[in-house]
């Protein structure tokens, strides 16, 4: 290195780590929003660097279909831009929302234009400012809050001809509001191959993964108008449950689909002028099918509308270089069901007035209206936040004779962010019994939708559990961390994983180090390798830490059996051919063979298959191989992705014969 010159140096390490950078990650590029090859030929849009103008408007009608003027009615006006710094990639900024309660500002908006220049001649200023004063008390009484949150960041996103792959919010956007933004975002989207041509195909919006079908409408010499039509009952990753319990959806078959509570329709005419969209009017429907009779019954409707206002110049230069062009986060157009927390006077009276109705219906004269009352302080709790729900448990004592145990019971089931720091605060400071704070633990390990913050509640816990015997502290939290990780891509890069992770590694090794054979150090041990199996993370050196304990015959084998579990979730190609070097350790212990072959089973190729055949001819372990036998049998016979390697290792009549006779199989 010294021989080469400092400018040359310099490239050399800027090569080696874009090298680095890319290897790690191929198909992202950290300063793109979307898949980093752009495209832009024979485009269907033309969409220049100018700033074009929309106006937005969506109306919400709830009602009994039939049953007369009664409805809840929410109208959202809202002034947004959309402009395009780069070829692939476009910005949404909203520069005004208003929000109403009623459809009646709607109504006015569509009422003949020539009555209004009348009505203006007549009483001149004094009609603006009784319709002014009119549109007030329409407004709804948040209003003002939500033009704040809806105006406040801008929203990036990946734009390849109509198809929006990804968004790339700011990493202060909250869920609800970029829900919103990805609703318009979804009216853009157009995956057609031409205008002129039918398709069917299938998207991914807000909505979720639905079936689309595009068919051209109307046509002139310089616009067309479009029919789009989604089939929301096709619709995929569409719906959530709030529970605590975790479930694991599942895609049925179109033909085996279970009867819908909704009817549901939706359509949207899109008009294109000149390769821009003119105007974008959609309508979606969704009758409660139970108690209902043809069109009557429950009924919500939604309409929108996007039109375009005008079109302003800009420099796109200037743009980029005041913004930040690195990617905070990426997303999907599909809906973020993550609950919004914004604790009001009112929730915090209601869940106070809910818990006193509990003493009152509740232990020890249970009556039957108790579970519905539960069921409603379950649901206005979620609302509040963590000082709010800390001062209503401090008082819950003298609020009602049974009402701190209420409170302490409810706290599992309440499933917030602030539900879980209230358990935390509890058991640190060990201010419940100990079976209670087992059965908290066991109740959170089932958090489906854990974030950040939990993460740092539960290191909290994870530190409170240091040398402790007690594994539902740290089985229970580091399953936690284990939804985070399904529902996080690249956790092992989060900060807050990083600190668990490297907690628990270092526990460990500082326990082993020290091991002399104490019951007590061997079973925390073990406990600590339950966790990190459960998290399915582990740092590069405290892997190879640990494979050499895996091999080292002076550990406890009970430790050397979990060392390999702990791999269990982890990347499976990454360790494969180590778990195949020690099955194919005849002088290895026999269950440490067993349980390495299983690990490298996770994931087989067409090379490791041909070794653990090789290893299978010339086995000298008869247990080993009748097990490795007996296993390949069954998973041929199954369902597995990987039965197809195992049949084919089952082609050799030698080995059939050699341990199949195995009186312990």
């Amino acid at each position: 290195m010294g021989g080469l010159k400092p400018q040359a140096a310099i490239w050399l390490l800027l090569l080696i780590a874009h090298t680095q950078a890319v290897r790690e990650n191929p198909l992202k590029d950290p300063r793109i929003c979307g898949r980093p090859q752009c495209d832009s030929k024979s485009a269907k849009f033309n969409y220049g660097e100018q700033l074009y103008k929309y106006q937005y408007t969506v109306a919400v009608r709830t009602e009994f279909a039939g049953s007369g003027d009664n409805s809840s009615d929410l109208l959202l006006k809202s002034d947004l831009e959309i402009f395009f710094p780069k070829p692939c990639e476009g910005y949404l900024r909203i520069n005004d929302a208003k929000l109403y309660d009623t459809l009646d500002e709607l109504n006015d908006n569509e009422s003949d234009s020539s009555e209004k220049t009348k009505e203006y001649d007549y009483y001149d200023n004094l009609a603006n400012e009784e319709s002014e004063s009119q549109n007030y008390d329409n407004m709804h009484p948040k209003s003002s809050d939500f033009n704040v949150d809806l105006t406040k960041n801008l929203l990036r996103f990946a734009f390849h001809d109509g198809l929006i792959s990804e968004v790339c919010p700011q990493e202060q956007e909250t869920p609800w509001v970029l829900n919103i933004k990805k609703g318009i975002l979804s009216a853009f989207q157009n995956t057609m191959m031409r205008f002129d041509v039918d398709a069917n195909t299938t998207e991914t919006d807000v909505s979720g993964q639905c079936q689309v079908q595009y068919a051209l409408e109307d046509t002139d010499s310089s616009y067309v108008t479009i029919r789009k039509t989604k089939d929301i009952n096709s619709c995929r990753q569409r719906y959530a449950t709030h529970s605590v319990l975790q479930t694991t959806p599942y895609t049925f078959r179109d033909d085996k689909t279970i009867w819908p509570i909704l009817k549901s329709q939706s359509h949207c005419n899109l008009t294109i002028d000149n390769n821009v969209y003119k105007e974008i009017k959609c309508l979606e429907t969704h009758l409660l099918v139970p108690f209902s009779n043809a069109s009557s019954g429950a009924l919500t409707t939604s309409t929108s509308r996007l039109k375009l206002d005008g079109v302003e110049s800009y420099s796109a230069g200037e743009f980029l270089e005041q913004n930040p062009e690195l990617v905070e986060r990426r997303a999907t157009l599909v809906f973020d069901h993550t609950p919004a927390v914004k604790p009001s006077h009112d929730e915090i009276k209601a869940a106070r007035e809910l818990l006193v109705e509990m003493c009152r219906v509740g232990f020890p004269n249970i009556q039957r209206e108790f579970i519905d009352v539960f069921t409603n302080f379950l649901q206005t709790s979620k609302s509040l936040d963590y000082k709010t729900l800390s001062v209503l448990l401090q008082r819950s004592a003298s609020t009602c004779e049974q009402g701190r145990n209420h409170l302490l019971e409810s706290l599992p089931f309440i499933g917030s962010t602030a539900s879980y720091k209230v358990m935390r605060d509890q058991i640190i400071n060990e201010k419940l019994t100990k079976q209670m704070a087992h059965d908290w633990m066991t109740a959170l390990s089932f958090i489906t939708r854990p974030d950040e913050e939990t993460l740092e509640t539960f290191h909290s816990i994870l530190e409170y559990a240091k040398n402790r015997l007690d594994a539902e502290y740290t089985l229970g939290a580091t399953a936690v961390v284990h939804s985070f990780c399904k529902h996080h891509e690249a956790c092992e890069e989060n900060l807050r994983v990083q600190q668990i992770i490297n907690l628990l590694e270092t526990e460990f090794l500082n326990l082993y180090n020290l091991f002399k054979g104490e019951r007590r150090t061997r079973e925390r041990m073990v406990i600590l390798l339950k966790g990190l199996g459960n998290i399915g993370v582990v740092s590069s050196a405290f892997a190879e830490q640990l494979q050499w304990i895996i091999r080292e015959d002076e550990a406890p084998v009970d430790i050397r059996l979990h060392g390999i579990l702990a791999f269990r979730r982890v990347d499976c190609a990454r360790h494969r051919s180590y778990f195949l070097d020690n099955y194919g350790n005849y002088t290895l212990n026999s269950e440490l063979r067993i349980y390495s072959y299983l690990q490298a089973m996770r994931c087989p190729d067409y090379i490791s298959v041909g070794v653990i055949k090789s290893i299978l001819e010339h086995e000298e372990i008869n247990q080993v191989g009748s097990f490795v036998w007996s296993h390949l049998t069954n998973l041929a016979k199954s369902n597995s992705p990987v039965r197809i390697e195992a049949q084919g290792l089952l082609l050799n009549d030698e080995l059939s014969e050699r341990f199949k006779m195995d009186i312990r199989k």
